[in-house]
């Protein structure tokens, strides 16, 4: 289960109450460089998500098709191509997966 938080300031030291909760299957596959970094291959499929505001339901849905992406970690950096299911045209297959990683924007583990 992924849970997400949402806040308002750059600090995430005051929450909107906004909540995303999905169940999500993670399969990490094949290696190589991309973008200078040691990434994977990553597969994300959402069995089901809820999108809650203070603690009310306001949206959810089920079975999302699975998404196919690369990531790279060093320490405690993550990195994604950056693409999402809002993006125009969706990846949906292996073969359109992304070849570079967005190196401008990344997660950093608290």
């Amino acid at each position: 289960y992924d849970v997400t938080n949402f806040y308002s300031d750059s600090g995430c030291t005051t929450a909107t109450g906004l909540v995303k909760t999905s169940q999500t299957r993670y399969a990490l596959g094949g290696s190589s460089i991309i973008s200078e970094k040691n990434a994977y291959e990553i597969d994300i499929t959402i069995n089901s998500w809820e999108l809650t505001q203070d603690g009310d339901v306001v949206t959810s849905g089920t079975n999302e098709p699975t998404q196919y992406d690369v990531v790279a970690v060093e320490g405690t950096t993550l990195f994604t191509s950056g693409l999402t299911r809002a993006d125009p045209g969706p990846i949906l297959t292996p073969d359109d997966r992304p070849t570079t990683l967005d190196l401008a924007n990344f997660y950093t583990r608290q």
